[in-house]
């Protein structure tokens, strides 16, 4: 057999723990930033890579007419451009390059400051600004305004059909001096190549989200007229205009959150925190319109991500950008002075699905060519083993039997290998390639080339196919198994598999998501058998990534009495599982996972109260059936006691 050329495997190095701890994707923006503020209209210009916002009050709750606008190519804020137009509650939609149309909103009641700024087109209800020339038109042109036009809506939501250059307009309040008491029931459609309004019957809502998806208007989220949380679908049919609603898996109730479509079908939903000013950890929803699945996807709760508030959220390209401010304190202005791109693959989402591969008749063809052998012109050895060794231990496996496949194929469906084959190495000779990872993870990963799907995999597998999304940067790959990872039941003895896997690959949403289950099931997951068998380094950065004011906490109550009089310190807590007739030899502990995961500043504000409350607390440990052991208890001193 010739010498085949190798592809390095994955070294799980301090750096790569390193990166998994402190997170890359947030970064500080330069600039004029603007105060941060509430009911304001964002858009995200993709041709020139800049977000708009516009309107709202800010921090000082003053109204403010400045338009705002990120470059996102330098991470910098452009000086703010005055308008004279104060607008809240009102929409803003990317219509095209440097174009973005304003929707509705209402003025203050109050004048903020003389302005003879856009005088004219102050009272429409639909404007237009472009960002390259700093103007502002009115696409009514000379009229004034239109039959069934929404008057002075707020608190809406808009949809653009970029081929029918039609707006989509739904729910909202209509303000005529003060707020009317129901939310409307209406969709508007605004004709821009006939300059009208078309006016049609809904769902009433207002704060919620409208999608348009293969000529249908959907319906998501928002509050219903009686004030309620809506957690279930409504969808209009253009074509009969019949409105049905439709409920989709377990969607949470009751929640502050923010929806932006992914692709023509897909939908993702950022579940934020109720109060701005308590971080509690925010997580995302999935919705799949095609299919009619909901799903929920893992949890920001990490140290770095929870020491910034966030509330304006768009999509750039793949990403996931969220922009926001550092919570410095009550009294402090909040200036958006931060920003996280997030992946889109990093939390199991994918947008650029491999179009030659949609076609199932295309993939049945192409898989059965690979099963067969059939036509193959290239071979991939791996080590003839179905378990990852050490490293140590990688040089005693044999090669496997090659497996067979298409080079063109792999030319297609890997970049990693074009790269390769392109650069003129040697195995464009020898058609032949040798991967040093377990032959099982490698024929996954050649199924998914060519089904662009996973099928049968272990939750080895699932670890060896994320390894391999990171090392050859296959960011679809990832989202697959992202996806199926968050979507099943996690269970006890493959959590720290998986958490493993996220410290190779500087993963630290999928660590922080581990983490959490990890601690909060601590007392079953250090029973297991993949607990005794981590690695030491590995068993260190877990613990490293408790919080300093971590405690463990005991499950039984201690009769106080009867340990004080054995002359043990009024300050030292302490709990046995057993009598007080002796030191337990194997006491039964669990982390106070509640107390853990609440976000870093409530934890110490708690804990600044700790010291205040001694008696108090003694009171209550006794009724809870749990005692904190405190960080001064001396083991030592504790037996000679007893």
């Amino acid at each position: 057999m010739s010498n085949s050329p190798i592809i390095p495997s994955l070294v799980f190095s301090q750096e790569s723990m390193q990166n998994a701890t402190n997170p890359k994707f947030i970064s500080e923006l330069e600039g004029d930033f603007p105060l941060d503020r509430l009911q304001s209209g964002l858009s995200f210009d993709k041709d020139l890579q800049l977000l708009f916002l516009f309107g709202g009050y800010d921090d000082c709750d003053n109204l403010d007419d400045a338009v705002y606008l990120l470059d996102l190519t330098t991470n910098k804020w452009l000086p703010p451009r005055k308008s004279g137009l104060f607008r809240e509650g009102h929409c803003c939609t990317y219509l095209s390059k440097g174009k973005v149309l304003i929707s509705g909103g209402v003025q203050s009641d109050f004048p903020v400051r003389d302005s003879m700024e856009n005088e004219s087109i102050k009272g429409s209800e639909l404007l237009i600004y472009n960002i390259l020339e700093n103007t502002w038109t009115c696409p009514y042109g000379d009229q004034s305004s239109i039959e069934n036009e929404p008057v002075r809506i707020s608190r809406h939501s808009t949809c653009y059909d970029k081929e029918k250059r039609k707006l989509y307009l739904s729910g909202g309040y209509h303000y005529q001096g003060s707020l009317n008491e129901e939310p409307s029931d209406s969709l508007f459609i605004f004709d821009f190549d006939q300059v009208k309004w078309e006016k049609l019957s809904f769902v009433p809502r207002f704060d919620h989200f409208t999608f348009l998806s293969n000529d249908q208007i959907w319906s998501l989220g928002g509050i219903d007229k009686n004030m309620n949380h809506v957690n279930h679908l409504s969808k209009l049919d253009l074509a009969t205009n019949v409105i049905t609603e439709v409920s989709i898996g377990d969607v949470p109730k009751t929640r502050s959150h923010t929806f932006l479509n992914v692709s023509d079908h897909e939908i993702l939903e950022i579940i934020k925190p109720t109060f701005r000013d308590d971080y509690q950890g925010m997580s995302f929803g999935y919705y799949d319109l095609d299919k009619l699945k909901f799903k929920l996807l893992p949890n920001f709760d990490f140290e770095g991500f929870d020491k910034n508030s966030w509330d304006h959220f768009f999509i750039q390209d793949n990403n996931l950008c969220v922009v926001g401010y550092q919570s410095l304190g009550v009294n402090e202005y909040h200036g958006l002075t931060h920003i996280a791109k997030i992946s889109l693959s990093d939390i199991g989402i994918t947008t650029k699905a491999n179009e030659a591969l949609r076609d199932e008749s295309i993939i049945s063809q192409l898989y059965t060519l690979y099963k067969s052998e059939e036509l193959t012109d290239f071979s991939i050895l791996a080590l003839n083993s179905d378990v990852r060794p050490s490293e140590n231990d990688r040089s005693v496996y044999e090669k496997s039997d090659p497996i067979k496949v298409h080079k063109l194929m792999l030319i297609m469906r890997w970049p990693y290998f074009k790269r390769l084959y392109s650069s003129g190495m040697s195995e464009s000779e020898s058609n032949e390639l040798f991967i040093p990872e377990p032959k099982r993870w490698v024929e996954k990963l050649i199924e998914f080339f060519y089904t662009n799907s996973i099928r049968g995999c272990s939750i080895d597998d699932l670890c060896g196919l994320l390894l391999f999304s990171d090392l050859y940067d296959l960011p679809d790959l990832k989202a697959i198994v992202l996806n199926k990872i968050f979507s099943e039941r996690i269970e006890l003895n493959s959590i720290l598999k998986i958490w493993t896997a996220s410290l190779y690959i500087s993963d630290t949403i999928l660590r922080s998501h581990c983490e959490i289950y990890i601690f909060e099931n601590w007392g079953k997951i250090v029973k297991t058998k993949e607990f005794a068998d981590l690695e030491k380094n590995m068993m260190l950065k877990l613990f490293e990534s408790l919080g300093e004011k971590s405690r463990i906490t005991h499950k039984y109550p201690i009769n106080r009495s009867a340990y004080k009089a054995k002359g043990a310190h009024d300050s030292t807590q302490f709990t046995s599982p057993l009598p007080i007739t002796g030191i337990p030899t194997s006491p039964i502990i669990a982390f106070d996972s509640e107390r853990f995961l609440q976000s870093p500043r409530k934890r110490d504000r708690e804990s600044d109260n700790d010291d205040d409350d001694d008696d108090d607390d003694d009171d209550d440990d006794r009724e809870e059936g749990m005692i904190i052991a405190e960080e001064e208890l001396d083991h030592d001193d504790l037996q000679d006691d007893f």
